[in-house]
């Protein structure tokens, strides 16, 4: 029974881990679905957190994994490639909710994976993964980089990282009370304090 003024997944383990979901995949394919841009979380080669912002491009429910893209010249490709574990944080206003995924990652690179989401990448976009220097290398003034010409328009430098979600984590801010949920891919699922 769903109370007025609470949303049917209030008091339902499944229903909150089955609305967690639906959120990701909504933001994956909605440019302005709230949860699209995520906090990803790293720990960096000199073993302290790093955390940067990046677009989720693919969450599937049923495998219980979520995708981004990246440059492979950028720290979080090594850092990811030195330690996998990851973390991604994302936040809803509207609907007052927070999911926090935690995972292994695996970054694709010229694979089949990295070769049918680059089709998807617009024009403008893939020139991004061709500019020269590489990011993060220091320049003299803010717009000094560019494409680099010639060169396979950005591939070589594309790759497509995959989480695989291990833990979500979901907290709904109610002005009922609030609601927080640990779902386990190995299939667990239980209450937490907010």
């Amino acid at each position: 029974m769903t109370t007025p003024g609470r949303p049917s997944y209030y008091d339902d383990l499944a229903a909150s881990r089955a609305e967690a979901w639906r959120l990701l995949g909504e933001a994956a394919t909605d440019p302005l679905a709230p949860m699209r841009r995520l906090t990803l979380a790293t720990v960096g080669l000199d073993a302290r957190p790093r955390a940067r912002t990046v677009v989720l491009r693919k969450a599937d429910s049923t495998a219980w994994r979520v995708r981004f893209h990246a440059d492979t010249r950028s720290d979080k490709i090594a850092e990811i490639a030195a330690d996998p574990r990851t973390a991604l944080c994302a936040w809803d206003r509207d609907e007052r909710a927070q999911i926090r995924l935690e995972g292994l990652s695996r970054v694709h690179v010229g694979d089949d994976i990295a070769r049918i989401a680059w089709v998807a990448v617009p024009d403008e976009a893939r020139s991004l993964y061709a500019v020269e220097p590489s990011p993060g290398d220091a320049i003299e003034e803010g717009g000094a980089y560019a494409p680099a010409p010639g060169g396979d328009g950005g591939f070589g430098h594309f790759a497509v990282v995959e989480l695989a979600v291990a833990t979500l984590e979901w907290l709904h801010l109610g002005r009922g009370g609030h609601r927080r949920a640990l779902f386990e891919r190995a299939g667990g699922m239980r209450w937490l304090t907010p």
